[in-house]
């Protein structure tokens, strides 16, 4: 499985408590939820729940669009992931309707 919208990458991030897990990308200004590609922004902060080492971001704040987007780990550009959930990978697109809520998984 690729890094994706809805789904999960092919990496996870090392397991700690409170490892800072971001969803940064074009999409983020649009939503309300702070400037675009902001790594440290946390209003795209991830969550793992249930300790299973997926990081899950939802909203339902996304207009309709077209934006890109990456994961990035430690609130820096330094671990990222891309489309596929490459490693420094390029732009995950993101094709939103506009309606109902929206998952990031890494």
């Amino acid at each position: 499985m690729g890094l994706a919208p809805v789904g999960s990458a092919s990496v996870a991030p090392a397991a700690t408590p409170n490892l800072l897990v971001t969803f940064p990308g074009g999409y983020v200004s649009a939503a309300g939820l702070g400037n675009d590609w902001d790594p440290s922004n946390t209003n795209t902060q991830a969550s793992d729940g249930n300790s299973d080492q997926v990081w899950k971001f939802t909203t339902n704040a996304i207009p309709a669009g077209s934006y890109e987007f990456k994961a990035t780990v430690g609130g820096t550009w330094d671990e990222n992931y891309g489309l596929n959930g490459v490693p420094g990978g390029p732009d995950v697109p993101l094709h939103h309707r506009g309606r109902g809520d929206r998952s990031f998984l890494l």
